[in-house]
């Protein structure tokens, strides 16, 4: 899950191919006013960058959102729980300037 508490977008590298990411992972974002306001709701692909991270559609080829490391002021990970094969990991993440 991707709880998202603030996000404002930086549009100049938005729409960054999802191909160039070094890691890609499935994720749910818990609805939030700011999650809405940028229509992040369901399931969505985070995809981590050399110098950042993006937010894209599964099955779509660019990040519709992309933030510069510089501008994530808060990360909080942590797993929840452990079943066999399936783990529950919770990704919070405070973005902006």
């Amino acid at each position: 899950m991707c709880h998202i508490w603030k996000l404002f977008t930086f549009k100049s590298i938005s729409s960054l191919p999802v191909s160039f990411a070094r890691e890609i992972f499935q994720v749910s974002v818990n609805p939030t006013e700011d999650s809405q306001r940028l229509g992040m709701s369901g399931d969505l692909q985070l995809a981590i960058f050399s110098h950042g991270i993006g937010l894209a559609k599964p099955g779509m080829a660019s990040c519709f959102v992309v933030w510069p490391v510089a501008y994530i002021r808060q990360y909080l990970h942590e797993s929840t729980s452990s079943t066999g094969k399936t783990k529950t990991t919770i990704v919070s993440l405070e973005v902006g300037r």
